[in-house]
C-alpha cells in the first residue's frame, strides 16, 4: 500500500524579511527545506584572538556542537537595550562581586531582544532576550557604555531587522540566554548557506556546517558526554588560557 504523502507551505513576513518553509512528510520519514530571504547578507563581529595565545582551535563536530547548546535560533533582531540589572565591581577594597546598584560609572551589559523566526532546538518563545556581557562584549571588539543613560555602542555590526543564528545556553542560576562564545552564524543571500563569525585564536571554534538543513541534520548522532561537556567548559574560557568566567560573560561593571 502507497504511504500518504502531504505538503504544505507556509511564509512568515516580518517587515522586509520573510522566512518560507516546505515540508514533506511521508508515512516513513520527514524532511524539512528551509529557505529564508533577506535583504541583506548577515554582519557578523569577529572574535578576537587573544595575544597570549600562540594555538588555533580546530573545528568542532557538528554534532557535539548542536548536542552542547540548550537552544539554536534564526531570529530578527529587534532591539538592543542596556542591561544593569546586576553588575560586576571590584569595589572599594577589590573584594569583587555582584551588585543591584552602583554610585560610580558603568559600564552596561546589552540585552539583545530577538523575534524567533525559526527554532532548529529548544523552546525560547516567540522573543528571546540575549544577555552580551561586558567580557562578551570585549571579545567581539564592542564597546559599550551609557551616555545621560541611554545605550551606545561603538563598533557595533549588529544591525535592527536583520536575521542572525544562534547557539544559545541557559544560566539556571541567572535566568538568562547567551551565546556565551559560541560564535553566532549568519545568513547568505541564497537563504540556504550560512557563515560562522570568524573566531580568534584560542576562543571556541564553529562547526563545519554550511547550510541551515545541514544544522538539522547535525542532531540525532552518537556524541560522547565527555566531547560535549568538554564543548561547554570550553565556552567559558580559552584552550591554553583562563578565561573570562560566566559572570563577565553575562554582566556590565561598575567601577567605584
Amino acid at each position: 500500500m502507497k504511504a500518504k504523502t502531504t505538503s504544505f507551505l507556509y511564509a512568515l513576513v516580518v517587515g522586509v524579511l520573510v522566512v518560507g518553509c516546505v515540508e514533506e512528510k511521508t508515512t516513513d520519514e520527514a524532511t524539512t527545506t528551509l529557505v529564508f530571504e533577506v535583504n541583506a547578507r548577515t554582519k557578523l563581529p569577529r572574535m578576537g584572538g587573544l595575544e597570549e595565545c600562540v594555538e588555533s582551535g580546530t573545528p568542532v563536530d557538528g554534532s557535539v556542537w548542536f548536542d552542547s547548546t540548550d537552544a539554536i535560533i534564526i531570529g530578527r533582531l529587534a532591539s538592543l537595550e542596556a542591561a544593569t540589572d546586576l553588575l560586576q565591581s571590584s569595589g572599594s577594597e577589590g573584594e569583587g562581586g555582584l551588585k543591584q546598584s552602583c554610585v560610580g560609572s558603568i559600564d552596561p551589559a546589552v540585552d539583545a531582544v530577538f523575534e524567533v523566526v525559526h527554532a532548529f532546538k529548544g523552546s525560547v518563545g516567540q522573543t528571546v532576550r540575549v544577555r552580551l556581557g561586558q567580557g562578551l562584549l570585549d571579545a567581539y571588539g564592542i564597546i559599550a557604555f551609557l551616555d545621560n543613560g541611554q545605550l551606545e555602542l561603538l563598533f557595533s555590526p549588529f544591525v535592527v531587522g536583520q536575521l542572525y543564528g544562534l547557539p544559545l545556553h541557559y544560566s539556571t542560576e541567572y535566568e538568562l540566554w547567551s551565546p556565551l562564545l559560541d560564535p553566532l552564524f549568519g545568513l547568505e543571500m541564497n537563504g540556504s548557506s550560512i557563515f560562522f563569525m570568524e573566531s580568534g585564536r584560542c576562543h571556541p571554534q564553529p562547526p563545519l556546517i554550511a547550510s541551515v538543513q545541514a544544522i538539522g541534520a547535525a542532531q540525532g548522532h552518537n556524541t560522547s558526554v565527555e566531547e560535549v561537556e568538554r564543548r561547554r567548559r570550553s565556552l567559558y574560557s580559552v584552550i591554553t588560557a583562563a578565561g573570562p568566567k560566566e559572570e563577565d560573560l553575562l554582566f556590565g561593571w561598575c567601577f567605584e
